[in-house]
């Protein structure tokens, strides 16, 4: 049930906007997460997912400023010409978590900047995917910083 309240939140969330998403942001686990979506316009939407007693929050965000927004366009630029490096990290198991940071370019194509997926078999590997590009580490660096639930680098 917590999952599909999370999911219709971030489904809200990417439907209120005309403007185009230009970076997504979904990490988690059975209990905590966060979402966070940017798009053309500077728009934020982030919500956060928390525990005892479960709820999302949805946190107001300001819009980014022109020079952030063009920043971000100019490192998503550059994220979009690295190459997709795979090693693991840890273990998956119960409480293990797992999402995705996918940049958008301006034709709309996706990049992946990191994916951590989640094995059900405990005690498996747990798969990882990353941009090569400093502009990638870049890009993590801003989203980490408004985010509660980093990813495992």
């Amino acid at each position: 049930m917590k999952s599909i309240i999370f999911l219709f939140v971030a489904l809200i969330g990417s439907v209120c906007f005309s403007s185009s998403k230009i970076l997504s942001y979904r990490y988690g686990n059975q209990i905590t997460g966060s979402i966070l979506l940017i798009y053309d316009d500077g728009a934020l939407v982030h919500y956060e997912r928390t525990c005892c007693p479960p709820r999302t929050d949805h946190i107001e965000e300001k819009p980014l400023d022109a020079i952030s927004l063009s920043y971000l366009l100019h490192l998503i630029a550059g994220a979009s010409k690295g190459e997709q490096i795979s090693y693991s990290a840890g273990t998956s198991g119960n409480g293990s978590s797992a999402g995705t940071l996918t940049a958008f370019s301006s034709q709309g194509n996706q990049i992946n900047i990191r994916t951590i997926e989640f094995d059900s078999l405990n005690g498996s590997p747990q798969p990882v995917q990353k941009n090569s590009t400093p502009e990638a580490r870049e890009i993590e660096e801003v989203v980490f910083s408004i985010v509660k639930q980093k990813m495992k680098l």
